[in-house]
């Protein structure tokens, strides 16, 4: 607990995620070098690998995890792949929260940053929630498993059945089978556990909760965010489901098995779950680009999946309509009342501070800062004036919701510079790496998303491009967002009043 609290002590909540995960690979790492723990040698990029992708519930893996790690070095992998599903820090907030009714308040809000909750987000009903709720689901996927994986002579069927449920409710990917689920391809008694599993992780906590109360009847309907998610999800699996089994049908491609192999790879794509039961390298490109899209789009906010996250989709496609509609009050916003009667109010309170300075100018620095804490109150206040305003004049809908102005703005930086990240990435590997564009677009995409899905050059990559996948996995389990305020976060410096101008877009 202490070494826990040195992670996000007088630390950005973001910036306490980052240490707190980079501690766990490196622990997880020194542990699977231990010849305990591993039944042959294996390099340290092999190992960092297998951690980073454990960590950040990828499940893409250079090596044999069965061939190469004894059942120490399996744990090792599990445990690695519950923290970094339910997040590094909420082991440690359930037993606070057990023995006390408090958590900090920098503990909270790293709590928030790491499941993507409102400021207002009651925590710690939520930490005691997810924790039981996650070995709950996975107790009974384990059970759900074993009916499935008893007559399995290949691994251990008990061990099996709590590892793969582990790997799957966490959306991990990681299999004790070097084919994944392929000997299971036309069991539909296996394929239904698995995405089911995946499907209560991908969804998020929040909605889990918000189900849950709604079925014991202590509310009457789920929250609009719940809504959005259950609805883009099911969307966008049926529609990925349903494009890969037509390619099959028109190419007259396709077996008894095929409609069931089509929607399994577009729930473990958009759930970004990562196994498969036919072997990825060996579909067609249609295929791989639908997959590739469900992949980059991925889970929802507050789950264990990856991806850009079907929130930020839909709020995009929402601000797409708007934009594109005939919404007069939307294309014509400098016209509104309301933009002049903000002007109005800005041009007044610079008059205001600049008549306030004149007055206190060569009196003492006490006096000065007074000054300058009246001037940052003004300065917040007139910032959450435009907000609404810009809120009232850009009315983005969705179901009939509006959606605040602050949340699309976040949704369009998440989506920029996920794909500027993914660039760059593809990039640094086809500079190295001798490997289709193709292939290598595929790889990257399935290790940003924390996928795990891979046309089987992984193990085949230089050290340089394992590199370049195992940063990739690392920001992906982060999230872009709160890499970027990592990355780009500085000391905060004084501001002075700035003026709009406009853009050509």
């Amino acid at each position: 607990m202490k070494l826990d609290f040195l992670f996000f002590k007088n630390k950005k909540p973001e910036t306490s995620l980052l240490w707190g995960y980079l501690s766990y690979i490196i622990i997880g790492l020194l542990l699977l070098s231990i010849p305990w723990f591993r039944m042959s040698d294996i390099s340290i990029i092999d190992n960092l690998f297998t951690a980073v992708s454990a960590i950040s519930t990828t499940g893409l893996t250079t090596i044999s995890v069965v061939d190469n790690y004894t059942i120490l070095g399996q744990i090792v992998i599990l445990v690695l792949i519950q923290i970094g599903g339910i997040g590094y820090m909420s082991f440690g907030s359930f037993i606070v929260l057990s023995t006390s009714q408090n958590l900090p308040e920098n503990r909270e809000n790293v709590h928030k940053t790491a499941f993507s909750l409102p400021k207002d987000f009651n925590i710690k009903k939520f930490i005691k929630s997810i924790v039981i709720y996650t070995f709950l689901i996975e107790a009974v996927g384990a059970v759900l498993f074993l009916f499935s994986l008893w007559d399995d002579p290949r691994v251990n069927p008990v061990w099996s059945s709590i590892f793969h449920s582990i790997s799957a409710f966490c959306t991990a990917g990681f299999s004790l089978y070097n084919d994944s689920f392929m000997s299971y391809t036309g069991n539909i008694y296996l394929n239904t556990v698995v995405s089911i599993l995946s499907f209560l992780g991908a969804i998020g906590y929040i909605v889990m909760v918000d189900l849950w109360l709604l079925f014991k009847k202590k509310k009457n309907k789920i929250t609009f965010t719940s809504k959005i998610i259950l609805v883009t999800t099911f969307i966008l699996f049926f529609l990925g489901g349903f494009l890969i089994f037509l390619e099959s049908v028109l190419k007259t491609n396709f077996s008894s098995n095929t409609l069931l192999q089509s929607f399994f790879q577009s729930m473990t794509a958009l759930t970004t779950v990562g196994f498969n039961t036919v072997s990825i390298g060996d579909l067609s490109s249609f295929s791989l680009f639908i997959i590739l899209i469900l992949m980059i789009i991925g889970a929802s906010p507050s789950g264990t999946g990856g991806g850009v996250k079907t929130t930020t989709i839909t709020s995009i496609i929402g601000t797409i309509k708007t934009v594109f509609s005939s919404n007069k009050e939307f294309i014509n916003y400098k016209q509104s009342n309301k933009i002049e009667e903000f002007e109005d109010e800005k041009n007044h309170l610079i008059t205001k501070i600049t008549h306030f300075f004149h007055k206190i100018r060569g009196k003492d620095s006490s006096e000065k800062n007074d000054f300058h804490k009246l001037e940052e109150k003004e300065k917040n206040d007139t910032n959450v004036k435009l907000e609404k305003t810009l809120g009232d004049i850009f009315k983005i809908k969705i179901m009939n919701k509006t959606i605040p102005f602050d949340r699309i703005v976040h949704a369009f930086a998440t989506f920029a510079f996920y794909f500027i990240i993914l660039s760059f990435g593809i990039l640094l590997l086809l500079t190295m790496d001798q490997f289709s564009f193709q292939q290598l677009f595929f790889e990257a995409a399935s290790a940003l998303g924390t996928v795990g899905l891979s046309t089987g050059i992984t193990g085949a990559m230089t050290p340089f491009g394992k590199t370049v996948i195992i940063i990739l996995m690392f920001i992906g389990r982060l999230g872009p967002i709160t890499f970027g305020i990592v990355l780009f976060s500085r000391k905060r410096k004084k501001q002075s009043l700035e003026k709009y101008e406009d853009i050509v877009i």
